[in-house]
């Protein structure tokens, strides 16, 4: 019976051994990309497992028990490194990002079909149920590597929002490769456009409007932000800011084959379209008075390099531009997508508290 007891423990141990790695070992495919921004991301519920086998363990008396104990205190140690690195983010006013619950209303969802001449796409809306006031517009665009997705995407992220005052719009676009970059640009900025004239009826001025984009979607709200006159803040979780660099220089792994997103994108590669690479890479429309824009990132990821970001954030600061900059250092591409994930709260608080200070205000009358 203490055999079969012992021999229980060691199997979990060795089992949450496989699991625990993930945290530190490099996707080298895209089942391995997952398998890590899990481990990652559910760090904190592994770090529990490992302390109760491991009280569990102060039972067991064979030699199976030195080997789960090393093992469990391996978990441990591997599970408690996403942890500790979070403790180094900050705002830039040096306060750590709080990751306190905020209240959330009451909200309410509905579909919205848009006719355009080329394309049928589906809105999703989540407004509050009982708005105080004109509230401000966020558009959020989904991310999918401009291949897949839908308006049904980051549900979670677009319903917490609407509950914190904001009235979500949750945009479609045409996919790669049978539709190349501007076509998804083009779709987004015709809804955007379709919703911004509903929402002027409402006699509340000019709407207070944010882009919010995951990935793929991130480069395309950056790039729809800063090239239009009527946008006041930007959020990019994780968003391509050069596409000519990143088709250079692929991250190493390279669990998505970079180069192959984007060469379907942009019809090929930066050879056969330069001009195509430079007009989708936010990167190259950074100007003075652009709108405030939140940049968050994984400091691990192995789709988009961090020094993308930091390039760009000091490529904005340099002309004067408001940038905030958040980054995750041991969190992995499309972090805020794992549910319950370490990460995601955080983020969430980041994008709140950005939003409520560049939305706070109707810019005043001229």
């Amino acid at each position: 019976m203490r055999s079969t007891y012992d021999g229980t423990l060691l199997g979990i141990a060795i089992a949450l051994t496989l699991l625990c790695m993930w945290i530190v070992l490099p996707p080298f495919a895209i089942p391995a990309l997952i398998a890590v921004v899990v481990a990652i991301e559910w760090s904190p519920f592994l770090l529990a497992l490992n302390a109760i086998v491991l009280l569990l363990l102060l039972r067991a008396r064979t030699w199976r028990r030195s080997l789960a104990v090393g093992l469990t205190i391996l978990n441990l140690v591997l599970c408690a490194i996403p942890g500790i690195a979070l403790l180094a983010v900050q705002h830039a006013d040096g306060t750590f990002l709080p990751a306190t619950p905020h209240p959330a209303g009451a909200i309410a969802e509905r579909n919205l079909r848009v006719g355009l001449p080329d394309f049928v796409p589906t809105i999703r809306e989540y407004s509050p149920s009982q708005p105080n006031g004109c509230p401000p517009v966020i558009f959020a665009i989904y991310g999918g590597a401009w291949q897949r997705g839908s308006a049904a995407n980051d549900a979670s992220l677009n319903r917490a929002l609407a509950g914190r005052g904001y009235e979500v719009f949750a945009l479609d676009y045409r996919h790669a490769p049978a539709f190349h970059f501007p076509a998804p640009l083009n779709d987004i900025n015709r809804e955007i456009d379709w919703v911004a004239q509903r929402t002027a009826r409402r006699s509340c001025g000019p709407p207070r409007i944010a882009l919010l984009g995951h990935s793929a979607g991130g480069e395309l709200a950056m790039v729809a932000a800063f090239t239009r006159p009527d946008i006041r803040a930007v959020v990019s979780y994780s968003g391509p800011i050069d596409l000519d660099q990143a088709y250079q220089f692929p991250p190493q792994p390279d669990p998505l084959d970079v180069r192959a997103l984007l060469r379907a994108y942009l019809g090929g590669p930066p050879d056969v379209d330069r001009a195509a690479y430079r007009a989708a890479s936010p990167l190259r429309h950074v100007r003075e008075h652009l709108p405030a824009t939140l940049l968050i990132y994984a400091g691990r990821d192995h789709v988009v390099d961090i020094r993308a970001p930091m390039e760009l954030r000091d490529s904005l600061q340099a002309h004067g531009d408001d940038v905030t900059f958040v980054v995750f250092p041991w969190a992995e591409h499309g972090f805020e997508d794992v549910p319950f994930g370490l990460h995601g709260r955080f983020a969430l608080n980041a994008v709140d508290a950005f939003l409520s200070r560049t939305l706070a205000k109707q810019p005043a009358k001229q």
